[in-house]
């Protein structure tokens, strides 16, 4: 016995040695660092300081330099993958060399240009979580990235008592993993997600999305290892679609009636007793930035990383403003930026995933992640999931999953195996689990 617990702990230092040595893993400890430093302090971005906005860009921009490029040739995600991520990565590569060679003087009323292109969040930083996508083509980082959602929950344990919202976005993209922790971190895992909803009712500024965020990862859990009914989540898929299209995408229309939501608008703000609720639609967003990128013809590439739109909500009626950089909204976000192709692809990317996780997953993880890739595709055209923070970055690992001919033929043993031991494929055998 006692030689079998020196084995267990042998393992254990081989994994966690092997895991701080490896750049991939590296990669993401950095941008787990600066979530954790920026947001346990300050919550939001834009409300912390300069020099803490400098350190947690510069250890993005080192997440990119120590990322293991390695994986752009070395996976098995197929050809239209990844011919649609190459071309999303210099999509924004040009985005931001646009926003360099911009003259426009209007550029530098947000500060300094060069600073604000390369050190704020939601510029050129915005571009770099799709490139974690090929973080899921080594089985092995999974395991690891689990560890790391669990150092990245103990040390959020001290600032339960925070209103620092943006902590607990890291509860978008936790039921794929819930089932793979012991009790003790699952319990944390549903504390975390019962003080995301009070963080939808209470506040200066609650954010009520975080219901939608909760919503869709119980919805991705219960499909995925409950029920298991596939006409389930391809319902879902198709609903989810079927809604944005023809309930979000025309609002873009300003010369229309707006849709739905308009109507919804006017109804909420006709009621005093929720009469909060009725900026909750964001349907202005929707239509002052149709109109900016119709009057700019930047309707197919944008603007560029650094840019504008013209408000005149948020400018009260003034004239001569310049405008404002960013939307809450994720799907105008890239519009303003990159452009109507860029989003395009982008959105295939996701619905592409779930659908193969969907129709050729065997296993429950990988529909899980489907489903949260359906939520995240949802949420994204009502909330605001813009940035480059550890969450993204799980995200785009975790979808990573659903194009890996390995992940999508794994069976639920092999899945719980790597989960629970770590992948070594020279020590273990993994293809005799069955």
């Amino acid at each position: 016995m006692y030689k079998s617990v020196r084995l267990v702990r042998s393992k254990r230092l081989y994994l966690i040695k092997n895991m701080l040595i490896k750049k991939d893993v590296f990669s993401i400890v950095l941008v787990e660092f600066a979530t954790l430093m920026i947001a346990s302090f300050w919550g939001l971005y834009f409300q912390a300081t300069s020099l803490v906005k400098s350190i947690f860009s510069i250890f993005i921009w080192l997440s990119v330099f120590f990322f293991p490029y390695k994986y752009l040739k070395k996976n098995d995600y197929g050809k239209v993958t990844n011919y649609v991520i190459i071309i999303l990565l210099f999509l924004g590569v040009f985005a931001i060399l646009r926003s360099c060679f911009n003259h426009d003087v209007a550029l530098y009323s947000f500060g300094n240009k060069w600073i604000t292109l390369l050190f704020n969040e939601y510029c050129a930083l915005l571009y770099i979580p799709l490139l974690f996508v090929y973080v899921a083509a080594n089985p092995r980082n999974l395991y690891y990235l689990k560890i790391l959602i669990v150092v990245y929950l103990i040390f959020s344990i001290p600032f339960f008592t925070k209103s620092s919202q943006n902590l607990f976005y890291i509860v978008i993209v936790l039921a794929p993993l819930y089932s793979y922790y012991n009790i003790f971190y699952k319990l944390l895992v549903f504390s975390i997600a019962f003080k995301a909803v009070l963080f939808a009712f209470v506040g200066d500024n609650p954010a009520r999305s975080m219901i939608l965020f909760v919503s869709f990862s119980l919805l991705a859990f219960v499909l995925a290892y409950v029920v298991k009914n596939s006409y389930l989540k391809v319902s879902l898929l198709a609903i989810t679609v079927f809604i944005v299209f023809f309930a979000y995408i025309p609002l873009l229309d300003t010369t229309g009636e707006g849709g739905i939501f308009v109507e919804m608008q006017d109804y909420l703000s006709s009621s005093k007793d929720i009469e909060d609720f009725s900026t909750d639609t964001r349907t202005f967003l929707y239509n002052e930035m149709g109109e900016d990128l119709k009057r700019t013809k930047s309707y197919l590439f944008g603007k560029g990383a650094l840019s504008y739109y013209y408000s005149l909500y948020f400018d009260s009626g003034a004239k001569g403003k310049y405008g404002r950089m960013t939307s809450e909204v994720t799907f105008l976000n890239w519009l303003l930026h990159s452009g109507l192709i860029y989003v395009v692809l982008y959105y295939f990317l996701l619905l592409y995933g779930a659908a193969k996780a969907i129709y050729q997953g065997k296993n429950d993880f990988v529909k899980c992640v489907a489903i949260v890739a359906v939520g995240w595709f949802f949420n994204s055209f009502i909330s605001d999931l813009n940035g480059a923070r550890f969450y993204h970055v799980v995200f785009f690992i975790l979808l990573g999953c659903c194009y890996s001919k390995k992940w999508l033929n794994y069976s639920n043993k092999q899945v719980r195996y790597i989960f629970s031991k770590g992948y070594c494929p020279k020590k273990f055998a993994l293809k005799s689990i069955d």
